[in-house]
């Protein structure tokens, strides 16, 4: 639902804005969600620089305390006229404003203003170096605020063992294999729902992650026993969807349909599904696997096909049995 505002609104916005979210998605091939994320980042810019350079009146409420009535008198300024003129008119102390802006007025967070300023850098960039129309990156020289990095949520061994045991328990073939894929390969909810039949070859499974990058991922035995049992079921489907997990109406499931199927998975088990989510299953796999596993920190970003190490870092830091027994075994411990 949001994509789709989202696109309606694309069509009538500037034209340069158009040109960098379609090379962000054909060219760079970014994510549906990213381009999202760029196209409302630079809506949320313009409608402030437009405020800030005094080519609008600056609306009622546009500084105010109420972060919602600041939102929404933001959301009613036009940002037509966002042209290479008014670009080329923008300095590094302009954007410097529009962070401050977001961080007094619109309270976002460090992880929220470096965002953004991911966002403007990739758009000046784009219209310096693809574009060649302004002489250089204004926003390549921006210090991005220090985010904090938070632990992951997951669930317990036990936990995750009796999810997988209430799901086969309900003796549906492709919920059970939903709730074990999830937490023996550690895909994206997207990943997941984007899987096609075709995708599945022997005991691997080619997944599409983000940017549209492939990898391979290698099925235990758990996941091959619920994989076969529900192909069984899904061959006998008369369809043209390619699609491996289908709805009621013989159409690709959707995210928002696994969202449910886990939900009601967590229920049966008496789990806050308030707290966790498909995202929570992925870090279940992830750390688990690191932790009684003994899978090696490279190994762990290969399977969740994490383009930076240091995203995977973070499960290094979530043994608390092995943080407990350094503090034992140090020469000091012993009561003197």
């Amino acid at each position: 639902m949001v994509y789709c505002l989202i696109m309606v609104e694309f069509v009538n916005s500037p034209e340069i804005i158009q040109k960098f979210i379609t090379y962000m998605d054909s060219v760079q091939g970014k994510s549906e969600n990213t381009t999202n994320a760029y196209f409302s980042d630079l809506r949320t810019f313009f409608r402030y620089i437009k405020v800030h350079k005094k080519l609008v009146s600056k609306p009622k409420n546009f500084e105010s305390s109420n972060v919602e009535e600041a939102k929404t008198a933001l959301m009613d300024i036009n940002w037509d006229g966002v042209d290479i003129r008014l670009i080329k008119s923008i300095t590094l102390e302009d954007i410097y404003s529009f962070l401050s802006y977001t961080n007094r007025i619109r309270k976002n967070s460090a992880n929220a203003r470096a965002r953004k300023i991911a966002t403007l850098r990739k758009f000046f960039s784009f219209l310096s170096d693809v574009l060649e129309i302004i002489p250089e990156n204004v926003a390549k020289k921006i210090n991005v605020p220090k985010t904090a990095k938070k632990l992951p949520v997951y669930l317990e061994l036990d936990e995750g063992k009796k999810l997988i045991t209430s799901s086969k328990l309900r003796q549906n073939p492709r919920d059970y294999l939903i709730i074990v894929m999830f937490l023996n390969c550690g895909m994206r909810l997207s990943e997941l729902c984007g899987i096609n039949i075709t995708d599945i070859r022997g005991d691997t499974l080619v997944v599409t992650g983000k940017g549209n990058k492939q990898r391979t991922v290698y099925l235990n035995k758990a996941v091959k026993v619920a994989l076969q049992n529900y192909l069984s079921h899904r061959m006998e489907i008369k369809t043209d969807d390619p699609a491996l997990f289908l709805n009621k109406n013989k159409k690709r499931l959707g995210q928002r349909g696994v969202q449910l199927i886990v939900d009601k998975a967590f229920d049966m088990v008496g789990i806050d599904k308030e707290m966790y989510s498909t995202h929570k299953l992925r870090h279940t796999a992830a750390t688990l696997m690191y932790k009684y596993g003994g899978t090696d920190i490279r190994t762990l970003q290969a399977i969740l096909g994490h383009e930076q190490l240091s995203t995977t870092e973070i499960y290094t830091h979530i043994d608390d049995c092995n943080l407990r027994d350094a503090a034992e075994l140090n020469p000091l411990a012993e009561e003197i």
